[in-house]
């Protein structure tokens, strides 16, 4: 054997004897906290992972980790794919330790985890009002992890928080229990007040005061005394008061010319008498005052507050300069004929004013105006300067609006070249200057707009700010805010479709808008979403709720709709999702969920009045009204409620309990099971403590609700019990035509009832584009008494916009009982009319027919015809059809308030279509509308535009109410 095969067969056999213990080594452990540099050095570029296990030291959602980790076993993985599931974990910010470790033996991968302390839940405990104010001294959140630090610095601040407050005995305690298992801490915090303790004595101490003379300083000390004596002596401390009892010095010291002073104070503690005594200190170098003698429009302190804008250097001003600025003050009022003097000598300024007469604004003109009217000009920009004294921010504001009112009409270069003040004639007893205003103006050339181009976008010209310019016969006045408002639209079109840099500009040539839009190639992708806080619901269950998806274009829409979902739900106090700064190795952006859960049980209890009446006595229609509602929050872990609640009142008495469910049968159909049992007193009219009959229904339902986009798709079904006995009127079967024979009937019927609903609008709680529509179809099946009935109802209404704010609204709606004679219908099943949402000129429910009562009711103060006799007559009876329609006009008053014309229209019909002439009623009126964050505030008068009953119905009817009619 060759020298060569010696060396080579010992140089393999030295390579195999190392490798051996590698090649059966029992596994590969990384730890991968911090980075996974070590990754790549142990393990090859791709193995083979035949199973995959999640080992942790606490209770995991094994879901959710899978996941996370997104590998699959019987596959190769890469490193890419094993660094990109630790970044994943990372962002999960729950583990103080990823491990992994891999067998090459039994080609298995595992993930070690150690996971941190993470706060579950914190509840104050203690008799107080405003807790939330503590609670928001508490730095952690639920959900987050629990650093010890943290937590001891936020009991410091909730004590700091009572000592600012005055309560210097409090007691804060805390009781943390930790839960190895699950890796939580629920905290409780026992929060005692104590005693609030007062403002006790004060002493001031002046230093630095050499050039000023000690009888003064004496003066001072005792005026300050007096100011703390009136204000603040023996008051309930806090730190406010102290501040601003701060604020009342420097306002004295600044009229005696200290204006710049510097002030402290300490505090002293006395727990003896519960009081804190106060030790001030003002230091000052010398002395400025300043004397004001004639003014009469501003005041000292209006003067000295100017000053004291420019600082210090403002005490070192000569002459000359405060006399400008004094005068500038009074020339921005229309002071023009102000004379003015100032006078300094040691340690004082005086400031003589003689302010002359006030300028009054009488006329504006505008001369060279050829595009806009003098009347078009004044009504738009000019009201608030006629009849009014000078202010100078008042007419800038008014030639502002004069330029915008030119580029709205496409005059882009309008230029107020002159501004003249032309005395007007005087008379001897007038107190003010009267003036006429003159502009001239250079309109400059007219822009006009006949077309619009978006490059390379062609599609989006149908949507948006964009459509109104599509197939333009003739070039319009071009509005120089069309281009910022097409800007926006195009910049939001693009983000929200995932493109994190648009560059948007435009060119306009020959009535010819052109619009170039950068594009970063590159769009937003969803990453996989990292749930943080405590959720209790299981991450499958979670997970469903969510319509964000990895892998798509980031999509602004879909988040709103995972937010609405998770909201709906009912079982989050917190929901938030947003994106993480870093992406991951795929370029794709982490969502984060942050979800804080509602408390697992709630009970909340409600206890007041009630006053249901045509005005705002309480005379009739009052009633206490008290109730109470339990939640069981999540009992199945998967999303579900349990409520129980109830309601009372002297006129109706509700009890319910439901279970919730959000999904049935693997589809997001929100469902629910529920027992009720109501009672319920019909008055003979709103705010009447007579009743002509009372009602019950009780029963069990299963209702099931899938939404859509723009469909709401229900359907509800079950068995119910129900029926009417007479309340307090005699003989009121004959009124209100029903059956004496089912009078006292128990009815019991199986129903179904679907439902579809579509909604098409800008914005559901105060619509201005758009329609919705609705049908509802009731079928009730009789048990014993073989009284079915099949019950349509169907509604429509569309909102069109003819200015920005202004809308034309039309409804209609529609309805009819099958199968049943009228006299057999209950009243609780048939339908009305009257009242804010239908036909405004009659009171609720009270459109004819009505009904004759055999003995005539007394009704005082109820706006009854005179020919009534303060006598009630007349019950409503229903009717087996109706039909309704609306016509409403919407347009802005002022700001948020806007107000409407109507016209509403409808007949009920019993039996026969002959009824129709003797039922079609009608309104009309006018009411007002004030914009809240939850609706608008309304108010609608209406009157009949025929009375069926003169010596019975009033003219009118008026209402008070949250929403829109329709």
């Amino acid at each position: 054997m060759s020298l060569k095969k010696i060396v080579t067969f010992y140089c393999l056999w030295f390579l195999f004897l190392f490798q051996l213990p590698v090649l059966h080594a029992e596994e590969i452990s990384v730890d991968c906290s911090f980075d996974c540099i070590e990754l790549e050095r142990v393990l090859p570029s791709k193995i083979f992972v035949q199973s995959i296990d999640i080992q942790a030291d606490f209770q995991v959602d094994k879901d959710e980790l899978l996941y996370l980790i997104d590998i699959v076993p019987m596959s190769h993985i890469t490193l890419h794919d094993l660094v990109q599931t630790v970044f994943y974990l990372k962002k999960k910010e729950a583990f103080s330790k990823i491990e992994i470790v891999f067998i090459p033996e039994e080609l298995k991968l595992i993930f070690k985890l150690e996971g941190v302390f993470t706060l579950a839940s914190l509840r104050l405990h203690g008799s107080m009002i405003g807790k939330e104010k503590y609670r928001s001294c508490y730095i952690m959140e639920e959900g987050e992890s629990f650093d010890r630090k943290k937590h001891d610095y936020s009991l410091k601040k909730i004590k700091d928080k009572f000592f600012q407050e005055g309560f210097f005995n409090c007691v804060v305690k805390d009781e943390l229990v930790f839960d190895p298992l699950l890796k939580t801490v629920k905290g409780d915090l026992y929060l005692s007040k104590g005693p609030q303790f007062s403002i006790g004595d004060c002493r001031f101490e002046i230093e630095s005061v050499d050039a000023i003379d000690e009888k003064e300083i004496h003066l001072i000390k005792m005026q300050l005394g007096r100011i703390f004596l009136k204000r603040f002596y023996a008051h309930r401390y806090t730190k406010n008061v102290v501040e601003k009892s701060m604020a009342h010095f420097k306002h004295y010291l600044d009229k005696k010319g200290f204006s710049q002073a510097v002030m402290s104070y300490e505090e002293s503690i006395d727990y003896q008498n519960r009081q804190i005594n106060l030790n001030f200190t003002f230091s000052f170098d010398e002395k400025k005052e300043f004397v004001f003698w004639g003014n009469h429009f501003f005041t000292q302190e209006n003067f000295l507050e100017n000053f004291l804008m420019y600082g210090k250097s403002s005490w070192h001003f000569p002459s000359a300069i405060l006399s400008d600025e004094i005068e500038n003050m009074y020339k921005s009022k229309g002071f023009w004929d102000l004379n003015l003097s100032v006078k300094e000598e040691k340690g004082k300024v005086f400031c003589i004013i003689h302010e002359g007469k006030r300028a009054m604004i009488r006329h504006v003109e505008c001369k060279d105006n050829f595009q806009l009217s003098q009347q078009q000009l004044q009504l738009s920009c000019f009201k608030n300067l006629h009849n009014n004294s000078f202010d100078k921010e008042t007419f800038s504001q008014a030639v502002h609006a004069l330029k915008q009112l030119y580029m709205q009409h496409g005059y882009w270069d309008i230029k107020v070249v002159k501004e003249e003040f032309v005395p007007m004639k005087q008379t001897a007893h007038n107190k003010f200057i009267d003036y006429k205003i003159v502009l001239t103006l250079d309109e400059g050339p007219a822009q006009y707009l006949q077309s619009v181009e978006i490059k390379g976008y062609d599609e989006l010209l149908e949507y948006g700010p964009f459509a109104q310019f599509n197939n333009l016969k003739e070039p319009v006045p071009f509005n120089h805010s069309w281009i910022a408002l097409q800007r926006n639209w195009l910049i939001n079109y693009f983000k929200d479709f995932g493109h994190t840099k648009v560059m948007v500009d435009y060119e306009y040539h020959n009535n010819k808008l052109v619009w170039n839009v950068q594009v970063d190639e590159r769009q937003v992708y969803f990453g996989k979403f990292v749930v943080s806080g405590n959720s209790r619901i299981p991450f499958k269950y979670l997970q469903r709720e969510l319509t964000i998806k990895q892998g798509h274009v980031w999509d602004k829409k879909n988040i709103e709709k995972s937010i609405d979902n998770l909201r709906n739900l009912e079982l989050f106090d917190t929901v938030y999702i947003y994106s993480h700064k870093e992406v991951d190795d795929q370029g794709q952006v982490p969502v984060g969920v942050k979800l804080i859960a509602a408390d697992t049980y709630e009970i909340r209890t409600r206890l007041g009045g009630q006053q249901v009446g045509k005005d705002f006595s309480l005379q009739q229609g009052f009633s206490y009204k008290f109730g109470g509602t339990f939640i069981y929050n999540n009992p199945f872990k998967f999303g579900d409620r349990l409520v129980a609640e109830g309601d009372f009142t002297k006129f109706y008495g509700n009890l319910s309990v439901q279970y919730l469910m959000p999904w049935l049968f693997n589809r997001p159909i929100r469902s629910r099971i529920k027992i009720y049992d109501n009672s319920y007193r019909q008055p003979l009219y709103i705010g009447s403590d007579v009743s002509i009959y009372s009602a019950y229904q009780k029963g069990v339902l299963f209702g099931m609700q899938e939404k859509h986009d723009h469909l709401n798709m229900g359907v509800t079904l079950g068995v119910e019990f129900k029926g009417i006995v007479p309340a307090n009127i005699e003989d009121i079967a004959l009124s209100i035509d029903y059956n004496p024979k089912l009078m006292h009937t128990q009815f019991a019927f199986g129903f179904v009832e679907p439902s579809l609903m579509w909604s098409y609008v800008d914005n559901i709680l105060n619509p201005k584009n758009g329609w919705n529509a609705f049908v509802s179809c009731l079928g009730m099946a009789d048990m014993v008494n073989q009284t079915s009935l099949f019950k349509v109802v169907g509604e429509y209404a569309v909102y069109l916009p003819f200015t920005s704010r202004s809308v034309f609204a039309i409804r209609t709606r529609a309805g009819h009982v099958f199968n049943r004679e009228y006299r057999d219908i209950m009243p609780i099943d048939r339908f009305y009319l009257g009242g804010a949402n239908t036909i405004r000129g009659y009171d609720r429910d009270y459109c004819p027919p009505l009904g004759l009562l055999t003995k005539p009711v007394p009704a005082p103060n109820t706006g009854l015809p005179a020919a009534a006799n303060d006598l009630w007559h007349y019950v409503n009876q229903g009717g087996r059809t109706m039909f309704n329609v609306n016509f409403e006009a919407r347009f802005p008053i002022y700001l948020q308030l806007e107000g409407a014309t109507f016209f509403d229209a409808g007949v009920l019909i019993k039996d026969s279509i002959q009824d129709v002439p003797d039922n079609l009623l009608g309104g009309v009126g006018f009411g007002l509308r004030y914009n809240t964050p939850i609706g608008p505030l309304r108010f609608d008068i209406a009157c009949k535009l025929d009375k069926k009953y003169p010596d019975f119905e009033s003219p009118y009817a008026w209402y008070l109410t949250l929403g829109q009619a329709f």
